[in-house]
């Protein structure tokens, strides 16, 4: 029966690895870690600057995908100017 329940526990927590739902708790013979408080600290300022860097990252691609839009769009009024001054007898008859 005890064989069971450990089955049952271990189950429970493998379910909680695909669905984002991890528990806090150990099985028998289950391998733990364990990391000292300045080691926790460290790993969290570590993410916590690399939570920041991607969020930096993704405003600054945002910003860069706006500018090329502006920039193609310049282009593109750009080279409607130039064909309209190299043709102008095409661009009136349109």
């Amino acid at each position: 029966m005890e064989e069971n329940k450990v089955d049952v526990i271990l189950n429970k927590k493998l379910d909680g690895y695909y669905t984002g739902e991890l528990n806090n708790f150990t099985t028998r013979d289950e391998l733990v870690v364990t990391i000292t408080l300045n080691e926790y600290r460290e790993l969290v300022k570590e993410k916590a600057i690399s939570d920041n860097e991607i969020q930096k990252a993704r405003v600054e691609a945002h910003d860069l995908r706006t500018e090329n839009g502006k920039l193609q769009a310049k282009v593109k009024e750009l080279l409607d100017k130039l064909y309209s001054a190299e043709n102008p007898a095409e661009v009136a008859n349109e």
